[in-house]
């Protein structure tokens, strides 16, 4: 089923995406709900390094679990977007080899 925001409850799967302030190693992925870890150089609104975390999470209870995990590495969190799923787009890959969909609408909670 496709999850929706009219849809979309506590117990349901869905994508997500989490920016913190700092720089996360890929290798943490596992601990952080096998959310794809790319971080990106200085923002120049906050004058240091995010990394944002996306990917699908199988409901909400693993989101916190993410989130606090998070809290526990002392990153601070700047946005939690719940990601509208569509019907598979073309999957593209960017220059450092990470693979996504070509299309995607953000909500943010």
């Amino acid at each position: 089923m496709k999850i929706t925001p009219s849809n979309l409850n506590v117990v349901s799967p869905a994508r997500y995406r989490i920016s913190v302030v700092g720089i996360l190693d890929e290798n943490k992925s596992d601990r952080l709900g096998g959310l794809m870890i790319e971080s990106r150089e200085p923002d120049q609104n906050i004058g240091k390094s995010v990394t944002t975390l996306k990917g699908r999470l199988v409901d909400q209870a693993a989101l916190f679990g993410v989130l606090n995990a998070l809290y526990n590495m002392r990153m601070p969190l700047l946005a939690v977007e719940y990601m509208i799923e569509q019907d598979e787009g073309v999957r593209l890959r960017d220059d450092s080899g990470h693979i996504y969909l070509a299309k995607e609408d953000v909500k943010t909670l």
